[in-house]
């Protein structure tokens, strides 16, 4: 009996712009000197949706409750987890339309800070969210 070749892993995660005012609030994981956008994998054990992953991920890094979200585009994550394999990441990215609370760094996220709009630049990202700037850079938040 002959094994069929499988095809290689796409981890689906999501990752949420908060904007406020002209500022983006980003994290920065323990690890990590620069920041990245709010986010993580989607949990088919507690998502529905990618929608219902974006708000989840966004309540356990910020504390924030996002009652809504916007689809802004997709992209391949270059994760150092996966250099060198065939499976990769594609993440999804959100912009929370309504959301209530004050951010708290909480779950792997050790920092929160809001930059503004913009000033901000691949200097401030760690490089695997440098794509998903340039995604940013492309769509008006409402």
């Amino acid at each position: 009996m002959m094994k069929q070749k499988l095809f290689p892993t796409v981890f689906a995660t999501v990752d949420v712009v908060i904007e406020r005012n002209g500022k983006l609030l980003l994290g920065r994981k323990p690890h990590q000197q620069k920041f990245r956008f709010i986010g993580g994998f989607s949990d088919p054990a507690f998502d529905n949706s990618y929608e219902d992953a974006a708000k989840r991920e966004t309540k356990e890094e910020t504390g924030l409750i996002v009652e809504s979200v916007k689809y802004l585009g997709s992209a391949r994550i270059d994760d150092p987890r996966y250099r060198g394999t065939e499976d990769c990441i594609i993440t999804h990215l959100f912009l929370a339309i309504a959301w209530t609370g004050e951010p708290i760094a909480a779950d792997d996220i050790a920092e929160l800070k809001w930059f503004d709009r913009s000033e901000i630049g691949e200097k401030d990202f760690v490089q695997e969210h440098h794509v998903l700037l340039d995604l940013l850079k492309n769509v008006k938040l409402v």
